[in-house]
């Protein structure tokens, strides 16, 4: 498939489904909001994220899912759905230029390998469709599982960084990271094998 025109608007970009083995990767819906305050809620998965704070209330997810829902929305939101609903979702901010993947999987799901479906499945859109050539993040310190995750896709680690943690109320160091086109190309072949160990995210 051709590369996206990036400097397009993102309404061509409102429908955009990504099917993998397991997952349908699909756009965000309010249909969603009672699940997301549930398993976005939780402090064992807040505590690793940014922007959601903790407690987090249904008026949150609400607000959330409208914005990444919006069609002129500056971060591109894929829901992870397994047919029963929103499992988790994987972002990508600044998708017009160099994108920076974020990612968070309800913990009822971990330990199956889905999270790293799923994010397989958004690199190799940001690079196929959208054109970028490179992808960052930043993963919050004792983030294992997460910093895991990038390093079987082929992410660098490029420094040290703070961010702030709503939900921990302060910010929290990390490192962050980097992806390139090719990196990824030579690390994707044994990823998407999905041969899964006990603690795969």
């Amino acid at each position: 498939m051709p590369a996206l025109d990036v400097n397009a608007q993102s309404a061509e970009l409102a429908d955009v489904r990504i099917e993998t083995n397991r997952l349908v990767l699909r756009r965000p819906s309010l249909a969603d909001v009672d699940r997301v305050t549930d398993l976005a809620g939780a402090y064992e998965v807040s505590k690793w994220l940014t922007r959601v704070p903790w407690p987090y209330q249904r008026s949150h997810a609400v607000a959330w899912i409208e914005s990444a829902a919006a069609a002129d929305a500056s971060e591109l939101t894929f829901f992870m759905d397994d047919g029963s609903g929103a499992i988790g979702a994987v972002g990508l901010a600044n998708w017009r230029e160099t994108p920076s993947i974020g990612y968070w999987l309800g913990q009822p799901y971990w330990g199956r390998g889905l999270m790293s479906e799923a994010v397989d499945a958004v690199l190799g859109f940001a690079f196929d469709r959208l054109g970028a050539s490179e992808v960052r993040s930043s993963v919050f310190d004792h983030n294992h599982a997460s910093l895991r995750l990038q390093q079987k896709f082929g992410f660098r680690e490029t420094g040290r960084d703070l961010q702030m943690s709503l939900a921990r109320g302060n910010e929290v160091p990390g490192t962050t990271t980097v992806l390139s086109r090719d990196d990824y190309g030579t690390f994707r072949e044994p990823v998407v094998d999905h041969t899964l160990i006990v603690d795969d995210f």
